[in-house]
């Protein structure tokens, strides 16, 4: 029988995320922990450009793995009518 041990990434500080590198045509502008509300919990709350202008916004969780699955986006996402 095959075992495996999966080691999880260490979990980055939000205002850490500023400063990591996700390529050369991603800037993160800001990187802000948002405290938890009656319906959403603490989390970090990264915003940032897509060279050249592809605006984003993504809640992550404070404990992120660094692992990220988009959902959606269809029809015409990217593209202005």
């Amino acid at each position: 029988m095959l075992s495996a041990v999966v080691m999880a990434a260490p979990v980055k500080k939000c205002d850490e995320l500023a400063s990591v590198p996700f390529g050369a045509d991603v800037k993160i502008e800001s990187a802000k922990l948002v405290a938890a509300v009656a319906n959403l919990p603490e989390h970090c709350d990264v915003r940032g450009v897509i060279w050249p202008e592809a605006r984003f916004a993504v809640k992550l969780p404070t404990n992120w793995n660094e692992r990220f699955q988009m959902v959606g986006g269809g029809g015409w996402a990217g593209r202005s009518a």
